[in-house]
């Protein structure tokens, strides 16, 4: 009976391994440090399997659309590491790039992210506002 159960076990546990690992040196990387986690390695994806699948330490979530709260606290949710997240770029500037930031700071981020095409003045209201911080990419 033991040896059945030790065996399930084996098997649940072998499902739950990552898939897609992360090259071995990014393990000796310095990495940055974020809420009191060393980040030594990025998941650049929005796809949810990829996302669970992957042994990265964080997620990089940017797309090409205005950030849209149903698809931040998925990721958050699903992810169950530090998710940084795409807020605003060419599209989305001033106050509703504001707006995404903090629903995305509510919704647990552990960044956000704008691309250079948003304005200077955009950046530093995103600074003064969220608590988390801004990666400008």
């Amino acid at each position: 009976m033991t040896k059945v159960i030790k065996r399930e076990h084996a098997e649940r546990a072998r499902a739950h391994e990552s898939v897609l690992a992360v090259p071995e040196v990014m393990r000796t990387a310095p990495g940055i440090a974020i809420q009191g986690r060393k980040i030594r390695s990025l998941v650049f994806s929005t796809d949810l399997a990829v996302i669970c699948h992957c042994d990265a330490d964080a997620v990089l979530a940017v797309y090409p659309f205005t950030c849209q709260p149903a698809i931040t606290q998925a990721l958050v949710a699903a992810s169950q590491r530090p998710v940084f997240n795409g807020v605003g770029g060419s599209i989305t500037q001033g106050e509703r790039c504001v707006e995404a930031a903090l629903h995305s700071e509510m919704s647990g981020v552990a960044a956000v992210v704008v691309n250079t095409s948003i304005p200077v003045e955009s950046i530093s209201a995103l600074v003064e506002k969220v608590a988390v911080p801004v990666c400008v990419t």
